[in-house]
């Protein structure tokens, strides 16, 4: 496979920075299919792609080498079906489901088919977020802080532009947060971490809880506690890691050690980045027939696609 054909589920803003970055891995966005025929053909026109399509079925049936899923939260599991029962393999923006019994059903679906999944937790792709998993090899967390506050009381997207569904916490944020809580404090299948939790009540303005409070528990008792709000006018996204001898913390793409800065991020860019080395990373795996694993030191040597990327009317991402 020489030039990956994809294609993509979705019409906003998160589908048009894939269509950037897989561009730049040299992969062709071939199809899209958005909510309505006409959001769909005003984001081919936009963004130069060649088809537009009804729904996952008439994709899939055009034999894509992929699709990118990026659509509402509430989507995801039953488009992922469809494209796994059909041997295409998928990239998901999280979440893949909301509910237990649907993972369970795609996990199981993958495994048995020889289906290909990524799921796309793309913090673990940050350099910053590298760099700390790294030096805790040699110091391991004891305790992880996580905060993400913010004001979602609208349903506008990272770039601002109105969206046809509204947010979750829960299931958006909460699910980037959960998953870089087990990666930094090493979980695995064999060795999984306990979790406790609450949301908020549930907002008349959404119909959705706003805020959640999570800790998670490893097997040898480290911490991670997450703090995350939808009602909050003071933004905070950062995270502080507790270990023994050093204590990091990390926001907008930058990473400190006590008070020495390890490295040091964009804050306008760094998620798109992000974005970019995970869709190369997945492109590449697509060509390798190597496993798509999130976050592999591999798809670091993506940077190089980085450099001079930019959105149409660009503005900083909050989260």
């Amino acid at each position: 496979m020489t030039t990956p054909r994809i294609g993509l589920l979705g019409t906003g803003d998160a589908a048009g920075l894939h269509v950037e970055h897989l561009r730049a891995a040299d992969a062709e966005v071939a199809w899209v299919s958005g909510r309505t025929p006409e959001r769909g053909h005003e984001f081919a026109d936009r963004w130069q792609v060649g088809e537009v399509v009804d729904d996952v079925a008439a994709m899939v049936a055009r034999e894509p080498d992929a699709v990118v899923v990026a659509t509402p939260s509430d989507l995801h599991a039953e488009q992922v079906r469809t494209c796994l029962d059909a041997g295409v393999a998928v990239l998901c923006e999280i979440p893949l489901a909301t509910n237990l019994a649907d993972l369970i059903d795609l996990a199981e679906r993958e495994a048995g088919n020889g289906s290909r999944l990524m799921v796309a937790h793309t913090l673990r792709f940050d350099a910053a977020h590298r760099a700390l998993l790294a030096e805790l090899a040699d110091e391991p967390a004891l305790h992880l802080v996580a905060r993400r506050l913010m004001l979602r009381q609208t349903d506008t997207g990272w770039m601002r532009a109105t969206r046809s569904w509204t947010d979750d916490v829960v299931w958006h944020h909460g699910t980037h947060e959960v998953d870089r809580a087990r990666w930094l404090l090493g979980a695995t299948a064999d060795d999984p971490v306990r979790a406790t939790g609450a949301t908020g009540p549930v907002w008349p303005g959404s119909g959705k809880p706003m805020d959640l409070s999570a800790t998670l528990v490893s097997g040898d008792g480290r911490l991670a506690s997450l703090s995350l709000s939808y009602h909050s006018r003071h933004r905070a996204v950062d995270l502080t890691v507790i270990g023994e001898r050093h204590t990091w913390r990390t926001a907008d793409g930058s990473l400190w050690r006590d008070d020495d800065l390890v490295v040091e991020g964009d804050p306008r860019q760094w998620e798109s980045f992000n974005v970019a080395a995970q869709d190369a990373a997945f492109v590449e795996a697509l060509r390798s027939g190597e496993p798509m694993s999130p976050g592999s030191a591999e798809a670091l040597a993506a940077g190089v696609v980085l450099d001079g990327l930019s959105r149409p009317g660009s503005s900083p991402m909050p989260g």
